[in-house]
């Protein structure tokens, strides 16, 4: 079902934000679980993941001015947001593995997961408000 009007993008904007909204647990991934049992690891991760799940909030609650076409004005936000987080997500995952840091590199590793999480929600949104 396409999202016919800029309201009902707004809507499931402010729906993903209330998402967002609320603490989110995500399990370091098993992979990483010897270096997740080192001291301050865990920490990390969760400072990752909460940094950015409070980015999300902030691009989901920045204001937007509406000029012209209001839905037009959405799905250029979408894509620049959704572009911002693929980017976010590639960069982290890079950094994460250039990093010496074992236990504290986890903070990138939970990071890129978010921004991850976040194009994958903002994509979907994307895919419902395109016409036709």
């Amino acid at each position: 079902m396409a999202l016919s009007t800029p309201d009902a993008i707004d809507l499931k904007l402010i729906e993903l934000a209330q998402r967002y909204d609320e603490p989110i647990e995500v399990p370091v991934p098993e992979t990483y679980a010897q270096e997740a049992a080192l001291p301050g690891a865990i920490d990390a991760w969760r400072e990752g993941i909460e940094a950015e799940r409070r980015r999300a909030l902030e691009v989901l609650w920045a204001p937007r001015e509406k000029v012209g076409s209001a839905e037009t004005v959405d799905l250029v936000m979408l894509r620049a947001a959704l572009e911002a987080a693929l980017d976010d997500a590639s960069e982290l995952t890079a950094r994460f593995h250039r990093s010496a840091a074992l236990g504290r590199r986890l903070e990138l590793l939970a990071r890129a997961e978010m921004a991850s999480r976040f194009a994958a929600h903002l994509g979907a949104i994307a895919i419902e408000a395109r016409p036709g």
